[in-house]
Protein backbone atom coordinates (compact mmCIF):
# COMPACT_ATOMS: atom_id res chain seq x y z
CA UNK A 1 0.00 0.00 0.00
CA UNK A 2 2.73 2.07 0.86
CA UNK A 3 4.79 1.86 -2.47
CA UNK A 4 1.26 2.60 -4.11
CA UNK A 5 0.99 5.71 -2.42
CA UNK A 6 4.81 6.61 -2.93
CA UNK A 7 4.15 5.58 -6.84
CA UNK A 8 0.88 7.93 -7.53
CA UNK A 9 2.55 10.88 -5.39
CA UNK A 10 5.75 11.18 -7.31
CA UNK A 11 5.34 9.36 -10.65
CA UNK A 12 1.68 10.24 -11.55
CA UNK A 13 0.53 14.01 -12.12
CA UNK A 14 -3.23 15.52 -13.06
CA UNK A 15 -6.28 13.29 -12.52
CA UNK A 16 -5.27 10.62 -14.88
CA UNK A 17 -2.83 7.41 -14.47
CA UNK A 18 -3.05 4.96 -11.76
CA UNK A 19 -4.55 7.80 -8.76
CA UNK A 20 -7.93 8.12 -11.35
CA UNK A 21 -7.64 4.20 -12.05
CA UNK A 22 -7.62 2.50 -8.56
CA UNK A 23 -10.93 4.46 -8.02
CA UNK A 24 -12.57 2.62 -10.62
CA UNK A 25 -10.85 -0.93 -10.54
CA UNK A 26 -9.61 -3.47 -8.30
CA UNK A 27 -6.14 -4.12 -9.44
CA UNK A 28 -2.35 -4.62 -7.86
CA UNK A 29 0.61 -3.46 -9.04
CA UNK A 30 3.18 -6.14 -10.57
CA UNK A 31 4.45 -8.32 -7.59
CA UNK A 32 1.86 -7.08 -5.14
CA UNK A 33 -0.71 -10.05 -5.57
CA UNK A 34 -1.73 -9.54 -1.68
CA UNK A 35 -2.43 -5.51 -1.26
CA UNK A 36 -4.79 -3.38 -3.16
CA UNK A 37 -7.18 -0.92 -2.73
CA UNK A 38 -10.61 -1.88 -3.42
CA UNK A 39 -12.52 -0.17 -6.26
CA UNK A 40 -15.49 1.53 -6.50
CA UNK A 41 -18.14 -0.54 -7.89
CA UNK A 42 -20.59 2.05 -10.26
CA UNK A 43 -23.76 2.49 -9.64
CA UNK A 44 -26.32 0.88 -11.25
CA UNK A 45 -28.06 2.69 -14.01
CA UNK A 46 -31.17 0.74 -14.94
CA UNK A 47 -33.87 -1.13 -12.88
CA UNK A 48 -36.82 -3.43 -13.50
CA UNK A 49 -40.18 -3.75 -12.00
CA UNK A 50 -41.78 -7.06 -11.93
CA UNK A 51 -44.58 -8.82 -10.30
CA UNK A 52 -47.61 -11.45 -10.80
CA UNK A 53 -51.45 -10.91 -10.71
CA UNK A 54 -53.49 -13.78 -8.61
CA UNK A 55 -57.44 -14.13 -8.57
CA UNK A 56 -58.80 -13.01 -5.02
CA UNK A 57 -59.36 -16.33 -3.12
CA UNK A 58 -58.39 -18.83 -5.59
CA UNK A 59 -54.95 -17.62 -5.89
CA UNK A 60 -55.53 -18.83 -9.81
CA UNK A 61 -53.35 -16.53 -12.07
CA UNK A 62 -54.65 -14.36 -14.35
CA UNK A 63 -53.37 -14.46 -18.09
CA UNK A 64 -53.95 -11.86 -20.84
CA UNK A 65 -53.92 -8.65 -18.68
CA UNK A 66 -52.82 -5.60 -19.63
CA UNK A 67 -50.08 -3.99 -17.46
CA UNK A 68 -49.54 -0.55 -18.77
CA UNK A 69 -46.23 1.10 -17.16
CA UNK A 70 -46.39 5.56 -17.15
CA UNK A 71 -44.03 7.94 -16.81
CA UNK A 72 -40.90 8.63 -17.76
CA UNK A 73 -41.04 5.94 -20.48
CA UNK A 74 -44.00 4.37 -21.64
CA UNK A 75 -44.79 0.61 -22.09
CA UNK A 76 -47.55 -2.17 -21.55
CA UNK A 77 -47.27 -6.06 -20.95
CA UNK A 78 -50.01 -8.43 -21.52
CA UNK A 79 -49.83 -11.14 -18.44
CA UNK A 80 -48.54 -14.97 -19.53
CA UNK A 81 -49.85 -17.80 -18.14
CA UNK A 82 -48.50 -18.32 -14.87
CA UNK A 83 -49.91 -14.11 -14.52
CA UNK A 84 -46.55 -12.61 -14.43
CA UNK A 85 -45.64 -9.55 -16.12
CA UNK A 86 -41.88 -7.47 -16.65
CA UNK A 87 -40.15 -4.25 -17.12
CA UNK A 88 -36.96 -4.20 -18.38
CA UNK A 89 -33.99 -1.21 -18.40
CA UNK A 90 -35.85 1.41 -16.53
CA UNK A 91 -34.16 4.60 -15.70
CA UNK A 92 -32.82 5.05 -12.46
CA UNK A 93 -34.11 8.04 -10.31
CA UNK A 94 -37.12 8.29 -12.57
CA UNK A 95 -40.72 8.48 -11.54
CA UNK A 96 -42.75 5.46 -12.52
CA UNK A 97 -46.39 3.95 -12.40
CA UNK A 98 -47.73 0.38 -13.22
CA UNK A 99 -51.51 -0.20 -13.51
CA UNK A 100 -52.87 -3.58 -14.87
CA UNK A 101 -56.44 -3.72 -16.79
CA UNK A 102 -58.87 -5.94 -17.97
CA UNK A 103 -61.83 -4.83 -20.88
CA UNK A 104 -63.64 -8.05 -21.51
CA UNK A 105 -66.80 -8.81 -18.89
CA UNK A 106 -66.97 -12.13 -17.75
CA UNK A 107 -70.68 -13.70 -18.14
CA UNK A 108 -72.47 -14.84 -15.47
CA UNK A 109 -70.62 -17.93 -15.17
CA UNK A 110 -69.20 -17.34 -12.13
CA UNK A 111 -71.91 -15.09 -10.61
CA UNK A 112 -74.11 -17.12 -8.89
CA UNK A 113 -77.46 -16.66 -6.41
CA UNK A 114 -74.73 -17.54 -3.74
CA UNK A 115 -72.66 -14.32 -4.66
CA UNK A 116 -75.67 -12.16 -4.15
CA UNK A 117 -76.41 -13.61 -0.94
CA UNK A 118 -72.88 -13.25 -0.05
CA UNK A 119 -73.34 -9.60 -0.79
CA UNK A 120 -76.87 -9.18 1.54
CA UNK A 121 -74.73 -10.85 4.80
CA UNK A 122 -72.18 -8.06 3.95
CA UNK A 123 -74.84 -5.20 3.68
CA UNK A 124 -76.40 -6.54 6.73
CA UNK A 125 -73.12 -6.69 8.89
CA UNK A 126 -73.80 -10.43 8.71
CA UNK A 127 -70.89 -11.82 7.67
CA UNK A 128 -67.61 -10.56 9.85
CA UNK A 129 -64.48 -12.54 8.73
CA UNK A 130 -65.44 -10.93 4.66
CA UNK A 131 -61.81 -9.97 2.79
CA UNK A 132 -61.05 -6.63 1.83
CA UNK A 133 -61.52 -8.29 -1.84
CA UNK A 134 -64.94 -9.36 -1.14
CA UNK A 135 -66.16 -6.59 0.08
CA UNK A 136 -64.38 -4.76 -3.14
CA UNK A 137 -66.25 -7.64 -5.26
CA UNK A 138 -69.93 -6.87 -3.51
CA UNK A 139 -69.75 -3.05 -4.39
CA UNK A 140 -71.33 -3.82 -7.71
CA UNK A 141 -72.31 0.35 -7.98
CA UNK A 142 -68.75 1.23 -7.09
CA UNK A 143 -70.45 3.61 -4.39
CA UNK A 144 -68.08 2.73 -1.90
CA UNK A 145 -70.50 1.03 0.20
CA UNK A 146 -71.82 -2.61 0.01
CA UNK A 147 -75.63 -2.20 0.65
CA UNK A 148 -78.58 -4.46 -0.08
CA UNK A 149 -79.28 -2.76 -3.79
CA UNK A 150 -75.77 -4.28 -4.70
CA UNK A 151 -76.80 -7.86 -4.07
CA UNK A 152 -80.28 -7.59 -6.06
CA UNK A 153 -77.98 -5.98 -8.70
CA UNK A 154 -75.95 -9.47 -8.14
CA UNK A 155 -78.81 -11.00 -8.46
CA UNK A 156 -80.16 -10.06 -11.50
CA UNK A 157 -77.05 -10.76 -13.36
CA UNK A 158 -77.20 -14.18 -11.81
CA UNK A 159 -80.14 -15.56 -13.48
CA UNK A 160 -79.22 -13.79 -16.76
CA UNK A 161 -80.82 -10.39 -16.09
CA UNK A 162 -79.51 -7.25 -17.22
CA UNK A 163 -79.88 -5.31 -14.33
CA UNK A 164 -79.95 -1.83 -15.14
CA UNK A 165 -78.61 1.98 -13.26
CA UNK A 166 -75.52 1.99 -11.98
CA UNK A 167 -74.11 -1.39 -12.74
CA UNK A 168 -70.73 -2.89 -12.78
CA UNK A 169 -71.51 -6.83 -12.62
CA UNK A 170 -69.21 -8.34 -14.47
CA UNK A 171 -66.34 -6.19 -14.89
CA UNK A 172 -62.61 -6.27 -13.77
CA UNK A 173 -60.86 -4.34 -10.71
CA UNK A 174 -57.77 -4.70 -9.00
CA UNK A 175 -56.39 -4.44 -5.70
CA UNK A 176 -54.29 -1.80 -5.83
CA UNK A 177 -55.30 -0.36 -8.69
CA UNK A 178 -51.88 0.72 -9.21
CA UNK A 179 -48.13 0.86 -7.55
CA UNK A 180 -45.87 3.88 -7.98
CA UNK A 181 -42.53 4.10 -7.92
CA UNK A 182 -41.22 7.74 -7.38
CA UNK A 183 -37.67 8.30 -8.06
CA UNK A 184 -36.77 4.03 -8.50
CA UNK A 185 -33.41 3.29 -6.98
CA UNK A 186 -33.75 -0.50 -7.23
CA UNK A 187 -34.78 -3.87 -8.78
CA UNK A 188 -38.42 -4.76 -7.63
CA UNK A 189 -40.02 -8.10 -7.54
CA UNK A 190 -42.99 -9.18 -6.56
CA UNK A 191 -44.79 -6.75 -7.21
CA UNK A 192 -48.51 -8.81 -7.21
CA UNK A 193 -52.09 -7.37 -7.92
CA UNK A 194 -55.42 -9.48 -6.75
CA UNK A 195 -57.54 -9.41 -9.49
CA UNK A 196 -61.40 -9.16 -8.51
CA UNK A 197 -64.60 -9.67 -10.68
CA UNK A 198 -67.43 -7.48 -9.65
CA UNK A 199 -70.00 -9.56 -8.36
CA UNK A 200 -67.89 -12.85 -7.96
CA UNK A 201 -68.19 -12.42 -3.94
CA UNK A 202 -66.81 -15.81 -3.03
CA UNK A 203 -64.45 -15.77 -5.60
CA UNK A 204 -64.78 -19.03 -7.89
CA UNK A 205 -63.80 -17.20 -11.36
CA UNK A 206 -61.75 -19.90 -12.81
CA UNK A 207 -59.72 -19.16 -16.47
CA UNK A 208 -61.00 -22.78 -17.33
CA UNK A 209 -64.78 -22.10 -16.45
CA UNK A 210 -65.38 -25.03 -14.46
CA UNK A 211 -68.86 -24.15 -13.79
CA UNK A 212 -70.04 -23.08 -17.06
CA UNK A 213 -73.48 -22.57 -17.66
CA UNK A 214 -76.01 -22.86 -20.92
CA UNK A 215 -76.14 -19.21 -23.19
CA UNK A 216 -80.18 -20.60 -22.65
CA UNK A 217 -80.46 -21.02 -19.01
CA UNK A 218 -82.90 -18.75 -18.33
CA UNK A 219 -85.35 -20.91 -20.54
CA UNK A 220 -84.56 -23.46 -18.00
CA UNK A 221 -86.77 -21.23 -15.17
CA UNK A 222 -89.46 -21.72 -17.50
CA UNK A 223 -91.47 -24.26 -14.94
CA UNK A 224 -91.32 -21.70 -12.18
CA UNK A 225 -94.23 -19.48 -11.86
CA UNK A 226 -94.79 -16.50 -9.83
CA UNK A 227 -96.29 -16.99 -6.24
CA UNK A 228 -97.76 -15.21 -3.43
CA UNK A 229 -96.08 -16.75 -0.13
CA UNK A 230 -97.41 -16.30 3.11
CA UNK A 231 -94.48 -15.31 6.00
CA UNK A 232 -94.16 -18.86 7.69
CA UNK A 233 -94.90 -20.95 4.95
CA UNK A 234 -92.27 -23.08 3.19
CA UNK A 235 -90.99 -23.00 -0.38
CA UNK A 236 -89.80 -25.71 -2.38
CA UNK A 237 -87.90 -25.09 -5.09
CA UNK A 238 -86.77 -27.67 -7.51
CA UNK A 239 -82.87 -27.55 -8.92
CA UNK A 240 -83.02 -29.27 -12.45
CA UNK A 241 -79.13 -29.79 -14.04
Amino acid sequence: YNAKVYYSTHFMYSSWGYVTWQNMFDFNLYGDPSLYLPGINPPQLTHSISGNIYYHHSGVPVNETEVQLTGATSDSKITDGSGSYEFHSLSAGENYQVTPSKSSRVSETCILGFDAALAARIALGLFQNATEEQVIAADVDKNGTVQMYDASLIAQYAVGMVPGGNNHVGEWIFNPESRSYPALNADYTSQNFTAIVLGDVDGNWSPARFLKKESNINKQYAYLINQEIQPGRFVTVPLIA
